[in-house]
This record gives structure tokens, sequence and C-alpha cells, in this order.
């Protein structure tokens, strides 16, 4: 009976198990949800940028415009089809996702080494995993838009080093894709500086020379910069001048990001473990190139400075990508003569399987309680939030006053009003005032004329915002809100902070509260047809 069955098992049908198993439970669980904050706001941005509004300039983006520029044909397809911003947004990203794991699999075919890791059944489950499920709550962020892109890359280098033929289109395309992941943040051009410094390490007697794909990502860094200059130049002056601060904003210690969180740490054991029990060199197929793309991510997350969970997620990735590469490969990259080593090796390869397989069944329960399960109390406010907003008949616009994103987005999405304001978030006031953010210790509220150039760019821009244009709708957070976030003393007071405008205190008396919803107080205009305050 058990022989008869072993028979009737189909290995096709086992791969498509494993593979929805994998995927539509990450699907489920992301669609059930709001939208990530950043996600949300950087699609809200790009939609804003089709109706006319200018970057750095009616909208005040710290990151570079590359983002919104590739967050376009999803905000196109919301315009033309009517698609909710969101959903476009996350359609999009499946596609990148899909483009991604077909270029791995089919480069990776070439790809010479121990039979079981060039399987494409393997690569592509070890792909769905780290790009799905391991993504969690960060769908659609940067970095793992920049994952998705560079992985191409990354099989790419293993297939030079193995001096494997790629058709000069393929090569180019992979380097353009390559170079667009890069550019998404500056800190990535580590990543390919290791990748490229590989590659060459293994050029033998050919030397170090540039190829078809690293034109690709020459070229194409080039024509953004370009395009950044020609497009948007206000970028350059706005970046200068609150590159200080924003650098301030949440930053850790060096110490404490390379060597004092997690991911980093998994890395560096995956690598150790590569080290030990891998397949060294040519050979070695995605094992190296994912030891430098790793150790170029965890550079990259120490050049931001901040060291934030998510910045850790490629991070992450490459340490499960690699960790799969050497327990699949398991053959040591030493040969031991004695029976005590070899039992050592085996013993060591089965303490890292088992932890990753821990990982992984860890990773997917979480997913499939995120998919089924109760939502946090993040999201249901977040849910209470967007029902109460979007029942007010007849508001047209929105502000929020707040020191979290996740407060105005997905909200304004989702509840299709005009955002009236200029900053998606005050972060400012979190550096410029005793918060968990920066090193400031003032609790004092600063006058406009004693505020420095970006303190009063912000503290002008919101005011001007609000009294030119003046919301229907406006959400703020509450002192006491603030303060359990910030550990502000007392909770910061955005509106006596703007309230030192008297334009802005006197059209805010036009406001009556409606609510709180978990902190955030909901006002709204007594009269929307009344001119805007000058």
């Amino acid at each position: 009976m058990l022989a008869g069955l072993l028979e009737r098992i189909n290995p096709k049908r086992i791969f498509w198990c494993a593979a929805g198993l994998l995927a539509i439970p990450a699907i489920v669980a992301e669609f059930r949800v709001p939208l990530n904050a950043d996600a949300a706001w950087l699609a809200y941005a790009a939609d804003s940028v089709l109706r006319g509004r200018k970057l750095y300039t009616d909208i005040l983006e710290i990151n570079p415009p590359l983002i919104v520029w590739l967050n376009l044909p999803a905000a196109l397809m919301h315009r033309i089809t009517g698609v909710s911003g969101p959903l476009a947004f996350r359609l999009f990203v499946l596609v990148v996702l899909g483009a991604s794991i077909l270029a791995c699999v089919r480069l990776s075919r070439q790809l010479r080494g121990p039979a079981i890791i060039l399987r494409a059944r393997l690569l592509t489950l070890s792909l769905l995993f780290v790009l799905l499920p391991l993504v969690a709550g960060i769908f659609g962020q940067r970095e793992h838009l920049a994952l998705a892109l560079i992985l191409p890359f990354v099989v790419l280098v293993a297939l030079r080093v193995q001096r494997q033929p790629v058709s000069r289109m393929h090569a180019l395309a992979v380097g353009t894709a390559a170079a667009v992941g890069f550019s998404l943040k500056p800190h990535f051009l580590a990543v390919w500086l290791l990748l490229l410094g590989y590659r060459m390490w293994h050029g033998g007697k050919e030397g170090p020379r540039l190829l078809v794909e690293d034109g690709g990502v020459v070229v194409t860094g080039i024509l953004y910069l370009l395009a950044v200059v020609a497009i948007t130049p206000g970028y350059f002056g706005f970046a200068h001048g609150a590159a200080r601060d924003y650098l301030v904003f949440g930053q850790h210690r060096l110490a404490d990001i390379l060597l004092g969180d997690t991911p980093a740490i998994w890395l560096y054991i995956a690598v150790l473990s590569w080290y030990i029990l891998g397949v060294p060199g040519r050979e070695g197929g995605l094992g190296g190139p994912l030891v430098a793309a790793g150790l170029g991510f965890v550079m990259a997350v120490g050049l931001q400075h901040k060291g934030w969970s998510y910045h850790y997620y490629p991070v992450t990735a490459s340490a499960v990508l690699l960790g799969i590469c050497t327990v699949a490969s398991a053959t040591g990259s030493r040969n031991f003569s004695r029976i005590w080593q070899r039992v050592a090796l085996r013993a060591v390869l089965g303490i890292f399987g088992a932890l990753l397989g821990l990982f992984a069944t860890k990773t997917l329960i979480d997913t499939a309680r995120r998919a089924a399960g109760e939502l946090t109390e993040r999201q249901v406010t977040q849910l209470k939030l967007r029902a109460v907003v979007g029942s007010l008949h007849g508001a047209r616009s929105i502000l929020v006053l707040s020191s979290q994103l996740r407060d105005a987005f997905p909200l304004v999405n989702d509840t299709h009003l005009e955002w009236n304001g200029t900053f998606p978030v005050l972060w400012v006031p979190l550096v410029r005032y005793r918060s968990y953010a920066g090193p400031s210790e003032r609790t004092a509220y600063r006058s406009p004329d004693q505020m420095d150039p970006v303190e009063q760019l912000a503290f002008r821009r919101v005011v001007s915002d609000f009294i030119l244009r003046p919301p229907d709708v406006l959400v703020v957070e509450s002192r006491a809100l603030n303060e359990r976030r910030t550990r502000f003393p007392g909770g910061f007071d955005y509106c006596s902070y703007f309230g030192q405008d008297p334009h802005f205190a006197s059209l805010l008396r036009e406001y009556l509260p409606l609510g709180d919803v978990g902190g955030l107080l909901i006002l709204r205009r007594e009269n929307t047809s009344a001119p805007s305050r000058i």
C-alpha cells in the first residue's frame, strides 16, 4: 500500500501545493489589512504627480524621486481602470515579484553545482518564501522592491563567475533592472560594489573587466541623475537643508546596527555556515554572490545610521537564501579524513538546518495568523478611523497633524479625500524637541522668529497649507497619544505649536470636535464653503 502511494505522488503536484502554501496565505494576509503607511504615501504621491502636483514643491518627500516615479504605472492603472490606489499598487508589486522569480529561475538553469540547488522548483519556492511570507508588513517598501530587482543580478554574477554564456540582451535587462534597485536608496550601491568585487576576484586570467550588465547599471544610474536634475531640481535644495535633521532622526549607534540586531547576526551565522559546509569557489553557484549581496545589504543598513526593522529585510532574505543554498549543497568545503570530524560536520549541518526549518515554520505560522487571525490593535484603529472619516458626508479634503505616517496613510488613499498637506508626517518636531527620535532635550516651543531655517520651513508650510486650503476634516494626534509614542513630556500639542500663528489659531476655532479614535482627535470645519484665510 505504501509503495503504491509513493508511486502516485506527483512531484509537480507537491511543488504547486508548496507554492500555494507559500504564496496564497501571504497574499491574503496582505490584502485583508490596510496598506502599510510608507507604501500608501508613495502611491498617493505618484497619483498626485499625475494630477499635476510637483515633487519637492507641492509634495515634500525626503527620499529621492525614483520611488515615486516607480509608482507611476500603478497610479496610472488606478486612474485608467478606477481600481483603488492600494489595490493597483499591490498588483503592480506582485507583477514585479513574479518577473523577478521568473528571471532568477531562467538564469539559474545554466548554473553548475550540486543538482539539488539547481532545481528550478527549489529556487522558486525559496524566492517565494523570501519575497512573500518573509516580507510581512512591509510589502512594497523600497527594501522589498530593491531585493526583487537585484536578485536576478545576483544569479547573473554566479553565472559570470562560472563563465557560463549569457545573451547580451538578457544581461542588459538584468543590469538595468538592478540599477533601478540599487538607485532606490543610494546606500544600496554597496551591494553592487561587493557583487562587482566578488565577480572580479574570480575573474581568473581575464582579470577585472566591465561587462554588459555593468554598462546597464552605470548608464541607467547616469540617466537617473540627469532626470533628477532636469525634472526635480528642487530635490537637491530640500535634501541639503533637511539632511542634517533627517540623519539624526531615529539614529542608532553603528555598533548596535552591525552587531546588536538579530538579522545581522543571523547573516554572519549563515556566512560562517556556508564557509564550513558549503561548496567554495566557482562551483558554489549562488553561495558566494549571496554572501556578497548580504554583506552589502548590511553595509547599506549601517550607512543609513538608523537600524529600523524594515531596513534589515534584505539582510534576512539573503541569510535565508544562503542558508537554503548551504543545506542543499551540503557537501562541505573541506575533506575530513577522521570519523569524528565528519560526524561533527554532519552535526553542525543538522543544527543549522533545524534552525533554518524552525525559522521558516515560525514565519509561515505568523503568516497564517495574519491571513486568518485577529487584526492587530493598530490595524483595528486604522479601520475604525477609516470608517468614521469615510462616513462624513460632503467631506472632500483632509489634513492630519501627527508624528506617525500611519495616521494619515492609507487613510487618505482609502477615503479618497484630497490631502491638503505638503509634509506627509511631522517628523521635524521629533528631532527639534525631546523625543525618542532625536538628540534635543528642549520642551518649550520656539516662536517662529526663534526657529532655525528647517524648523521654520516646516512650520510655515503646515500653517500655509492649513490657512490657504482649509481641509474639511482635521485629524490631530492627541497629547496623551503623542506622549506614549514619542516620550515628549506631556505630549506635543500640535494645535498650540502651530497656533502661535494668529491666522492658524483663528481658523482652528471654526473646527468642531467629532470624536476620538484611539487617541486621534477628529474635527470638522463648520462652514466648508467659507474662503481660505490669508
